[in-house]
């Protein structure tokens, strides 16, 4: 999917489509919280520093 693409899903509200490679379940899940509408549900950026640290080189 574009770069592009994904910004305007993510603007409307809707998460894009998960890609089919490349993409763990907890990686996938971290940005989905990311794009969650309600500030309060997104984590700060040590917990996604962190989450990306522990999932190592395939995140």
């Amino acid at each position: 999917m574009h770069d592009m693409r994904v910004i305007l899903e993510v603007a409307r509200g809707q998460a894009p489509p998960r890609p089919s490679a490349g993409f763990t379940d907890e990686l996938w899940s971290l940005c989905l919280k990311c794009w969650s509408r309600n500030p309060e549900l997104r984590p700060d950026m040590g917990r996604v520093v962190r989450t990306l640290e522990r999932l190592g080189p395939q995140a």
